[in-house]
């Protein structure tokens, strides 16, 4: 076969940088937003931007406070990546402890450094409080139940006996070593060990293999906790009237286009200058209509949020429903992906909290009467069978599933156990504990 030319017709889609541009606007959150017009307004003279001064002098959130400043305890938790603050708040929201309990747990949380362990006295913290220090030792309790095995605890040696009680491999005389003879464990005095607890040396060996282990910065796997602020991007607001959806763009600059450089155009003294000027102007006003259209979309989508799941804001999450985002798109006119993009990595804060706006597009359960019920619903259900739970005699997961299927919900024992663990709940076995009690 020799080498040739061909021409060959073929349809295809490209994506123009203007078109992609508008798409990533579409989908930045406001703080993301707000730092790009930032950018934009220093590289293009043409664009004028002014900066609400209230939001400019707004303070930051701060963790380790007592209660979560003017919002959903949410509010204060970091947008991106995962922290070891975020997992410890996201399982004590749900884990079935009194209120008093559940505060206290929260502020030791905010005091619990980047390798997992606790940095304050409870002594210290009921004075910074004026809260009981049995609260606070409950609380600690509760901390040291959750995930990962060994957090909160204040000096090594907790941190392996923590985890060692949580081991279902552990060597059976691992605990007490670690608890009476670490000292002499990490020395290597086996002989001494095992002379004390009339045992073999080949066992002391064994619990030294066992202990090695273990994880002694169990928050290591996790971030730095960063001092940040989820920033809803829409309001939804109950009036007696129904509710009522606004967009947030307080974070946002107003802009315009510096009338002055109008003048510049059209005299025809530098062409190469006017065409500079041109393309300056065209890129602003670009951007404006993009920033309003992001503004329209964003409300247009929040508002059929609202609309289809109007049991949801007006009674809580129990009441949340199965929703597609086919639906929505269907409703307010606009493609799937559209939808999608405009719902990601943005917040709502509504009158049960601050959700993510994908957070109301929940996929669906059959029940017996026919209509189906949406995962968040089974999940919130879960979670109050575990709070109304026998604390001496926990639920297991088909105990669980049996009681769904009892309200016509049916799931199988598999769909129950992902569901808890979702949930950040431990096992029946686990929650025997003195934290749930």
């Amino acid at each position: 076969m020799e080498p040739s030319l061909r021409q060959v017709q073929s349809l295809g889609l490209h994506i123009g940088p203007k078109l992609l541009r508008s798409i990533e606007i579409l989908q930045m959150p406001s703080a993301e937003l707000s730092k790009f017009l930032r950018e934009q307004s220093e590289q293009n003279p043409v664009l004028e931007f002014e900066w609400d001064p209230a939001w400019l002098s707004r303070s930051e959130g701060r963790s380790g406070t007592l209660e979560p400043g003017g919002g959903d305890w949410l509010d204060r938790l970091p947008q991106d990546g995962e922290t070891l603050e975020r997992v410890l708040l996201i399982q004590l929201e749900i884990a079935p402890l009194p209120d008093p309990v559940r505060k206290a747990a929260r502020f030791l949380a905010g005091n619990v450094d980047e390798n997992g362990y606790l940095t304050i006295g409870l002594d210290e913290a009921s004075r910074r409080t004026g809260w009981p220090e049995e609260v606070f030792t409950r609380a600690l309790a509760a901390i040291q139940s959750l995930e990962p095995p060994g957090v909160g605890a204040r000096n090594v040696r907790e941190c392996l006996l923590l985890q060692i009680a949580r081991h279902e491999r552990a060597p059976r005389l691992a605990y007490r070593i670690v608890a009476e003879f670490l000292d002499e464990l990490i020395r290597g005095k086996f002989a001494r060990i095992a002379e004390q607890l009339d045992v073999s040396e080949q066992e002391v060996r064994e619990c030294l293999r066992f202990v090695r282990e273990l994880e002694p910065r169990p928050g290591i796997r996790y971030g730095r906790v960063e001092r940040q602020t989820i920033v809803p991007d829409v309001f939804v607001r109950k009036r007696p009237d129904g509710f009522e959806v606004a967009v947030n763009d307080r974070l946002l600059p107003r802009l315009s286009i510096d009338s002055s450089y109008l003048k510049l155009i059209g005299g025809g003294t530098d062409r190469e200058a006017e065409a500079y000027l041109r393309a300056l102007m065209e890129s602003a006003r670009w951007l404006v209509r993009c920033v309003e259209e992001r503004k329209r979309t964003v409300r247009r989508v929040a508002e059929a949020i609202v609309a289809g799941q109007r049991a949801f804001f007006q009674y809580g999450k129990e009441h949340l429903k199965p929703m597609k985002m086919g639906t929505i798109a269907e409703r307010v006119g606009l493609s799937v992906s559209t939808v999608s993009r405009t719902a990601k990595n943005k917040y709502m804060l509504t009158p049960h909290g601050v959700f993510a706006m994908k957070f109301f597009f929940s996929p669906e359960l059959a029940t017996d009467e026919g209509s189906p019920v949406s995962s968040v619903r089974v999940k919130e259900k879960i979670r109050r069978y575990i709070e109304n739970e026998a604390k001496t005699a926990p639920l297991s997961d088909q105990q669980l599933a049996d009681l769904l299927r009892a309200e016509g919900i049916r799931v199988s024992r598999r769909t129950v156990m992902k569901y808890r663990e979702e949930l950040f709940i431990p096992p029946s076995k686990y929650r025997r504990s003195a934290a749930y009690s």
